[in-house]
């Protein structure tokens, strides 16, 4: 599951609940326009 890095994201338990399911959790990487062009 892909996921931002939203504290309600990082809950204790909310981890370990997708886990349950079989699936993984992946964060998104912190904003920076630096990655973004159109943001220049």
């Amino acid at each position: 599951m892909l996921m931002e890095n939203l504290g309600a994201h990082k809950v204790n338990g909310v981890r370990q609940a997708i886990e349950a399911m079989g699936a993984c959790v992946v964060y998104l990487p912190a904003y920076s326009p630096d990655f973004k062009p159109i943001e220049l």
